[in-house]
């Protein structure tokens, strides 16, 4: 009897606290919230970049990559369950596709209508290789390779997303002339 009581106890303070200490909800209008809150904080980092470099290209890297980082962190902040971590990581990833896409376009650009193709080849290649890639990881991520569990999505996201950045950095180099 006495361990019932205990037990009943022990979940009711469970549920209590739970309750008291819930974090806020992820919506679709918090998260837009967070993005502004986002670039507002870049917007403040700009003064301190456009100080120690002249380069607009750089600024607007270190300012793009810092606003989606920094919504990342504070949609994180908010809610760190399993499913809102594969959500966060779907947004993030949206807005690194849009980062790379952009990027691409401003390299595109660069290049003289003879050298065009050879990026477009390239990308078409890195597509390629990323499909594969992802496909790989989806299978090493399987219960039999794995050992299962709701971690393996996670850690699909994240190599997913690690995929996307680095493209995104490669092809910021090859724009600034880095590489």
């Amino acid at each position: 009897m006495k361990y019932a009581f205990r037990l009943f106890v022990v979940v009711v303070l469970t549920i209590v606290a739970n309750a008291s200490f819930a974090q806020e909800q992820l919506t679709p209008q918090k998260k837009k919230q967070l993005y502004a809150e986002a670039q507002k904080k870049a917007k403040l980092l700009n003064v301190y970049v456009r100080d120690g470099d002249d380069s607009a290209l750089y600024t607007q890297y270190t300012l793009d990559t810092f606003t989606i980082n920094e919504f990342e962190r504070r949609c994180m902040d908010i809610e760190s369950s399993t499913l809102a971590m594969m959500e966060i990581s779907y947004d993030v990833d949206s807005l690194y596709d849009k980062l790379l896409n952009s990027y691409y376009k401003k390299l595109l650009n660069k290049l003289t209508t003879k050298d065009k193709p050879v990026l477009i080849e390239a990308q078409k290649a890195w597509l390629a290789y990323r499909e594969k890639e992802l496909k790989l990881l989806r299978k090493l991520t399987e219960d039999k390779y794995s050992g299962g569990g709701s971690i393996q999505g996670i850690i699909y996201a994240n190599n997913k997303s690690n995929l996307l950045r680095k493209r995104v950095q490669e092809l910021f180099d090859m724009l600034a002339g880095g590489m």
